[in-house]
């Protein structure tokens, strides 16, 4: 998180709870549409694993954030000797915001479908995920990153950061991917990542990096309203 260490731990332990439940609750929504309604999503046709990416949601957003806790540690100079380099923390944590989140959300959205047809209209916002995904990875590679504190936050210096294009990509695959969904709540959790984008870009410019993953990790918890609508 954007803030301290003691808050990046704490979001993680709030959204490690709220992923476990997420995923209980999708695995029991599998389970009641497979032998009550006859939609073909529970076990006993392996679609019921198709809720477990989306679920899963908050969990990755848990990992992301204790990563980032401990690199608020590293960057003091108080995290204990055996925790890995700052360099390391400073890439995971880049390769979960700009590398699997483009591809990852899609995906998982994708996943949630039953439809071809809103299957297939969601091609276009993966694609972009992969594209922007292979365009971070490869400044990851070639480029030198770092991180460093200020203004209270974490600043993550990235190649071609401000690069207008990659962001526009990056946006239309992870927000445009929930608001093509077909369920409501799950369009509600793409709203609600273009509203906190822009109030990151507007008020958190200079380290949009970790003040949006903030943001878009506390309202993962909405993931949870798509399986308890729909076990209700």
């Amino acid at each position: 998180m954007c803030f301290s260490a003691t808050a990046s731990f704490t979001a993680s332990a709030v959204l490690a709870v709220v992923g476990t439940v997420s995923l209980r609750q999708a695995h029991r929504f599998g389970l009641a549409d497979g032998q009550g309604n006859g939609v073909g999503n529970g076990p006993g046709n392996g679609l019921g694993a198709r809720n477990y990416p989306y679920a899963a949601i908050p969990l990755l957003f848990a990992a992301q954030q204790f990563i980032e806790g401990w690199l608020w540690l590293g960057l003091a100079g108080t995290g204990p000797e055996y925790m890995p380099s700052v360099p390391a923390l400073t890439v995971l944590y880049l390769m979960f915001a700009n590398i699997l989140w483009p591809v990852y959300v899609p995906v998982a959205v994708l996943a949630l479908e039953t439809s071809a047809a809103h299957r297939r209209r969601l091609i276009v916002p993966l694609l972009a995920g992969i594209a922007v995904s292979l365009f971070f990875l490869n400044a990851l590679i070639t480029q030198q990153v770092w991180a460093e504190i200020a203004g209270h936050h974490i600043d993550y210096h990235l190649p071609h950061k401000y690069d207008v294009v990659a962001v526009l990509v990056y946006a239309g695959a992870a927000c445009l991917a929930p608001l093509m969904s077909s369920h409501p709540m799950v369009r509600l959790f793409g709203g609600l990542l273009v509203a906190s984008m822009i109030a990151a870009a507007a008020i958190y410019l200079t380290w949009f990096a970790s003040v949006w993953c903030f943001f878009a990790a506390l309202l993962s918890v909405a993931v949870l309203l798509q399986f308890r609508r729909r076990n209700t």
